[in-house]
């Protein structure tokens, strides 16, 4: 018989969070506008719009019908200027038009980073780090995001190299080294491009979402190993 997992808590589900987290969403909102962060620092979000989702196996992440966001505060500890960092995320998405944001903290050729799905470019994701007046586009494989599909994605930042999994395997097709972004003096949006631009926010769901050190392709996998069941995959 499958393991119920209605009403177990989210430690239970998942490993605790890596030595290193700086932000791990991996549950249903607890009440009110705020998903808690897991974390030790307490990067707590407030909830714009999006709404609780819950998966067959019991798993909750957050819905989003392209106006919502997450907004998590000026959150410090991500700023991530010349530190090495990983961002990870279960994504299913709805719909694959136009250029729509899973993570945002700075603005673009002014200050900090953006985590985005690039639709133009036939549904690859993109990682683009910031200073004033440039940018710099590090990139996916085409068809990296599958509609309608739960996968693990996780992009990774190793000195100047920027690595993208799905499913953990390695599906990086850029070779753009990075540049130091500024640091970002905005709010860390979750499932947002650019606030008020309807066509820049995610449509659908997003589930355990971490941000933290540069991990390896052995943790990645593991880590894969572990989730993947939950999801179906």
């Amino acid at each position: 018989m499958p393991l119920r997992t209605k009403g177990l808590r989210r430690s239970l589900i998942f490993d605790p969070p890596d030595i290193g987290c700086v932000l791990r969403m991996s549950g249903r909102p607890q009440g009110g506008p705020v998903i808690f962060d897991d974390s030790p620092y307490g990067n707590h979000g407030t909830i714009v719009g999006a709404t609780p989702v819950r998966l067959p196996s019991g798993l909750w992440g957050l819905g989003f019908d392209g106006d919502d966001y997450v907004d998590c505060g000026a959150f410090t500890q991500g700023k991530f200027t010349s530190e090495n960092f990983s961002i990870g995320m279960w994504i299913y998405p709805l719909a694959l038009v136009g250029d729509k944001g899973f993570i945002t903290h700075g603005a673009d050729a002014a200050s900090g980073y953006y985590y985005r799905m690039q639709f133009a470019d036939a549904s690859r994701l993109e990682f683009v780090t910031c200073q004033a007046g440039a940018t710099q586009v590090n990139y996916s494989a085409v068809n990296t995001l599958v509609l309608n599909t739960w996968k693990r994605y996780w992009v990774v930042r190793s000195g100047a190299n920027l690595l993208f999994y799905a499913n953990a395997v390695n599906v990086t097709a850029s070779a753009v080294a990075i540049v130091d972004p500024v640091a970002a003096t905005t709010n860390l949006l979750i499932g947002c491009y650019t606030v008020g631009v309807a066509h820049a926010n995610f449509r659908k769901a997003l589930l355990d979402i971490r941000l933290n050190k540069a991990l390896s392709a052995a943790e990645i996998a593991d880590d894969f190993a572990k989730t993947k069941h939950l999801f179906n995959v």
